[in-house]
């Protein structure tokens, strides 16, 4: 009886260790667009750090894709990339130009 008491409080003890994870701490990535109904943009969200991120822009009728910036910083060039979110929150700024 008293190995059966001990191998099930040892039981409990390892499934509660193995599957108790710290809680990671989670980063907003915000997306804007520098023209206002320029385009659509998609992949803003709360993410850890690390995470691997699909970031497209598509540009509305009368308006090209320029680059992704932080800041006065470019991140991309391309309208669709994968951003490695970093241990901070961030806002990435889409970039359109305006075609008469």
């Amino acid at each position: 009886m008293q190995f059966k008491i001990r191998f099930l409080l040892f039981s409990l003890m390892f499934f509660f260790f193995t599957n108790c994870k710290k809680d990671e701490p989670q980063y907003h990535l915000s997306l804007s667009m520098n023209i206002e109904n320029s385009g659509i943009i998609n992949g803003g969200g709360t993410y850890s750090a690390g995470d691997k991120i699909n970031l497209t822009a598509v540009p509305n009728s009368n308006f090209s894709f320029s680059n992704w910036t932080e800041g006065d910083v470019v991140v991309s060039t391309n309208a669709n990339f994968t951003y490695t979110v970093p241990s901070r929150d961030v806002t990435l700024t889409a970039n359109f130009l305006k075609h008469s």
